[in-house]
């Protein structure tokens, strides 16, 4: 049997403010660079930020940070920060309720193209809001879309590749904050924790365009895909890679 404890003596843990940046992952499709706080980097001074396709050396995110705040709209502070082989995690407090927020890329399983966070309350039933502010290349198309009642994201590149931002809950509300440079996304999330459901998965996953992703990798995605409901303005679009997220979040859930 796996021991899920077998490599945690080669984590370490570090204060967040003695930190000025965090670790970097990847796999063979995917590379990711991380801040101190847990939070996808968007300094583009050095090639270090954000998520990079391997392929043809694209960025899909140029950052991504998720926060949390109380439903009377105080913050949560970092405290810590540990880096782990397969994942970085930063413990997030607000008075002496603590939450871990934990990232990573898959390795071997699920679909590669993709990064998850999961946050864990550790047992104490809160009522909290999730911020995600997710920063892409200019020129995206973002829109909200269902499937089988649950709300999420959807969006468009240039190069025609597809995306699709998605949480445990229903987003709450986003809203969108362009420039010539980039498209920032700005999400809610409400999480709802009892000591049955502590933690809350937030996921990002996203297909390549035509031209740098094979025919039969396309053919293989879309044999999962979903299209948004009739009478969407984009009710014709297939979300490729929106089954691989849905199977990571709804295995439990007898509606799926």
């Amino acid at each position: 049997m796996f021991n899920q404890n077998m490599f945690s003596d080669l984590n370490y843990t570090v204060p967040a403010d003695r930190l000025n940046e965090g670790h970097s992952y990847g796999n063979s499709s995917v590379y990711l660079s991380l801040d101190s706080k847990t939070d996808v980097r968007s300094d583009q001074r050095t090639a270090r930020y954000g998520l990079r396709d391997s392929l043809n050396q694209q960025y899909y995110l140029l950052g991504w940070e998720v926060s949390l705040h109380s439903s009377d709209g105080k913050a949560f502070a970092p405290i810590s920060t540990t880096f782990a082989p397969v994942y970085q995690e930063t413990q997030l407090q607000l008075a002496d309720v603590t939450v871990s927020k934990k990232i990573f890329v898959p390795f071997e399983n699920n679909y590669l193209r993709s990064v998850h966070y999961l946050l864990d309350s550790h047992g104490v039933a809160i009522n909290l809001i999730i911020n995600s502010r997710a920063i892409f290349p200019s020129g995206v198309m973002v829109l909200e879309a269902v499937y089988r009642g649950h709300r999420h994201l959807i969006v468009r590149y240039g190069d025609g590749g597809k995306a699709v931002l998605w949480g445990s809950g229903n987003i709450l509300s986003f809203r969108l904050h362009e420039t010539k440079q980039k498209t920032e996304v700005l999400a809610e999330f409400a999480w709802d924790s009892s000591n049955s459901r502590p933690d809350y998965g937030l996921s990002f996953s996203y297909a390549p365009g035509v031209s740098v992703t094979s025919v039969s990798s396309l053919s293989s995605l879309a044999d999962d895909s979903a299209t948004l409901p009739t009478g969407s303005d984009m009710s014709s679009v297939e979300i490729a890679p929106l089954n691989a997220v849905v199977d990571i979040f709804s295995r439990d859930d007898p509606s799926y």
